[in-house]
């Protein structure tokens, strides 16, 4: 008799990181965490306890982290400049931004959940448990969603109508960051992928209503031109467009009907033309170019993580509202560098998984992170999308999932053009 393979025998009888779906579904629901899981002394907290929970549970699978995709890679020097950006705040302020070690402790676990998620899939099917696990609370934000936007429902839009739904202690822009990645893969989800599971394919269906409609109930500007810019890129992309053709006819022709007054006017607000800007949209460039003023001192490396919210390098006193222009000033050049590769490479494996994968659920996983890639980018030009653990931990866990589906499907990663052999055969 041959030996028995454990590791093999284990991967054909899947793998379920039990720790990592309760993770998963309890990330975007800040209220019931807030209720249930109150803070601990010392800076622990539930991001702490369920991400250590959730490693120790992935190292039962035997898995193995493949470094030889690029976006793993990038993603290790964003986290360990990360820590320098850290030392390099408390070297330049002469009061360090008090919180900021346990702030980037939460943020680094979320980008570390690429890394875990890759160690919790055995196989194929195992994508379906996490994505379940993603998707599980739309119900829920909708409802919370919904019912806040009643107690204040008005004809006209007024900044009252804001509602930030599960999102105890930030705002309808976060909220709406969040929804734009869950709408985008629930998208991709109903284009490619069918479940086994007739309750899954139905609560798919449903968790995109809930997600779309509760979207639109954020009336965060950003919210709507990232999920607008990322759908006509997938129109682009799309190879067969007949059906989404008819859909987005359909669909463009009944928003004046099916869209409330409020967030026609929301949404017509969005403009670059100075006359028509509201006072929220002008201050923005006030704070930019205050940024870009002090960046110009420290260009190479910045002052540090979070240094912004210092009155020692932020004389403003506000936010920049920018995710890129505050990188400007806390990183300089070089962690913009870094930021924008570690992008990039996410974008560059979506894409190539996407034009060559064959299963849906890796064709699914693909075209959710090319178009939450775009979205992120464009909503990240209204705020910070990106440091908050609620918003931005979808993302990651998604970009873990293509990785380990690309690794399954025995697929190489991708590589840049070969260079010409203008050698003469002799």
């Amino acid at each position: 008799m041959r030996p028995v393979n454990k590791r093999q025998q284990a991967a054909d009888q899947g793998f379920t990181n039990w720790p990592l779906l309760i993770f998963l579904f309890f990330l975007p629901l800040r209220n019931v965490v807030t209720k249930f899981f109150p803070p601990l002394p010392g800076g622990i907290n539930f991001v702490n306890v369920f991400f250590v929970l959730a490693f120790i549970f992935c190292l039962k699978s035997k898995e193995k982290i493949d470094w030889s995709y690029v976006p793993n890679k990038k993603l290790l020097y964003f986290i360990l400049y990360l820590f320098c950006s850290l030392l390099l705040m408390m070297a330049n302020l002469s009061n360090p931004i008090e919180g900021s070690a346990n702030a980037l402790k939460d943020f680094v676990f979320i980008l570390c959940l690429t890394y875990i998620v890759q160690r919790s899939i055995t196989r194929v099917e195992d994508v379906e448990k996490i994505i379940i696990a993603l998707i599980l609370p739309m119900p829920y934000v909708f409802r919370l969603v919904y019912s806040q936007y009643k107690s204040v429902a008005r004809w006209h839009y007024s900044d009252d109508l804001r509602v930030n739904g599960p999102m105890e202690g930030l705002g309808s822009n976060e909220l709406g960051a969040y929804l734009v990645t869950t709408t985008l893969l629930l998208l991709a989800l109903v284009t490619f992928y069918k479940s086994r599971k007739k309750w899954v394919r139905y609560f798919t269906y449903l968790a995109l209503a809930c997600s779309g409609i509760s979207l639109t109930l954020t009336y965060s500007r950003g919210a709507y031109l990232a999920m607008i810019l990322a759908g006509l890129y997938f129109y682009l992309i799309k190879e067969k467009k007949g059906k989404l053709t008819l859909v987005l006819v359909l669909f463009t022709l009944s928003l004046p009907v099916i869209m409330p007054v409020s967030v026609v006017e929301r949404f017509s607000s969005i403009s670059s033309d100075e006359s028509d800007r509201d006072a929220s949209a002008a201050s923005r460039f006030v704070f930019w170019e205050a940024a870009f003023e002090k960046a110009q001192e420290s260009p190479i490396w910045g002052y540090g993580y979070r240094s912004w919210r210092s009155p020692e390098i932020n004389k403003t006193g506000m936010d920049t509202h920018n995710y890129f222009v505050k990188t400007i000033v806390e990183g300089g050049a070089i962690g913009m560098f870094l930021l924008l590769t570690l992008v990039y490479a996410n974008y560059k494996l979506a894409r190539y998984a996407y034009k060559n994968a064959t299963d849906p659920a890796h064709k699914a996983i693909a075209l959710a992170v090319l178009l939450a890639t775009l979205g992120m980018m464009v909503g990240n030009m209204f705020g910070d999308r990106f440091s908050h653990y609620s918003v931005v931990f979808i993302y990651w866990t998604l970009v873990g999932m293509l990785i380990k589906l690309q690794q399954l499907s025995k697929g190489p990663p991708p590589v840049g053009p070969k260079k010409r052999n203008n050698k003469r055969l002799r």
